[in-house]
């Protein structure tokens, strides 16, 4: 039963699980040893190219989880999604740069086991395994691409170049001509932390006149609709279990749909402000 599991483990890329059984694979080589059990796997933890393989394998896998975690969390919008896969993209043509250098400072577990072996690494192989996540990276997200010139433009308009502008849709670029003039604006906008918030940019292009950017205006719309993330989903499935529990036997779809976004929303009610509004009933 123990000696199962720690060949499933070995098969689950999630998590941290690879990470673990990389520190502990000589005890559950020992272990199988002395059990008599799984003859070939027992085999491949002392073979050299496997745990070669092993390694880049649990180094990637790392970087992938990190890019996976880098997007989660409240106030992501389409953007910060884009920046996050871009910023891999970037990574991967760094790793092949250094391991055609053989500088595996990026991938700590090959450079361990690397270093274990007596014959020289063929570093080749994993360069192409990384050619070949970036074809599917480029693959995946090609559409990203298409929206680099009006994602920048909602990031932060007043860095755009004439040139940027231009590639913007004719009836965007008279107001972001505009946009870019206008100090009063440029320094409310400037008013903003390095890193600004989903509510702050929104905020921000609220601000902005309707009379004189009515089409500026309409820009931030197209990317708040947009989910960067599954957050919200998974926030509003797991409080919807815990409202939807055995106690609430009367509970309906309207109560269910007002306690969902009560629970999810960023909004504070004004308590205070309710009550008062509602006439108190007094005891005759």
């Amino acid at each position: 039963m123990i000696s199962s599991f720690t060949v499933r483990c070995v098969g689950f890329l999630g998590g941290q699980v690879l990470k673990r059984f990389w520190k502990m694979k000589h005890i559950v080589h020992d272990f199988l040893e002395e059990k008599d059990e799984l003859p070939e796997e027992r085999a491949l933890l002392r073979d050299e190219n496997w745990l070669l393989d092993l390694a880049f394998l649990i180094d990637v896998t790392s970087h992938l989880n990190y890019l996976n975690l880098k997007p989660q969390g409240k106030d992501k919008l389409f953007p910060n999604l884009v920046n996050h896969v871009s910023a891999f993209k970037m990574k991967l043509k760094l790793f092949i740069s250094q391991l055609e250098k053989k500088d595996l400072s990026q991938l700590p577990h090959l450079k361990e086991q690397s270093e274990c072996v007596e014959n020289i690494v063929n570093f080749e192989k994993y360069i192409e395994k990384i050619k070949l996540l970036q074809e599917a990276f480029d693959s995946r997200f090609s559409d990203f691409s298409e929206e680099e010139d009006r994602m920048l433009a909602f990031i932060n308009a007043f860095s755009l170049s004439e040139h940027n502008i231009l590639k913007m849709p004719s009836n965007m670029q008279m107001e972001l001509t505009e946009l870019k003039a206008n100090s009063v604006l440029k320094i409310k906008f400037d008013e903003f932390s390095s890193v600004s918030s989903a509510s702050e940019m929104i905020g921000f292009w609220r601000s902005l006149p309707c009379e004189h950017f009515p089409e500026m205006r309409n820009l931030p719309q197209s990317y708040a609709c947009l989910f960067g993330t599954t957050y919200r989903c998974e926030q509003s499935f797991s409080s919807m279990k815990m409202i939807k529990n055995k106690l609430r036997s009367r509970l309906s779809d309207s109560n269910l749909k007002d306690c969902l976004l009560l629970s999810v929303t960023n909004l504070t009610p004004n308590i205070t402000g309710l009550g008062k509004a509602k006439q108190s009933q007094k005891s005759h």
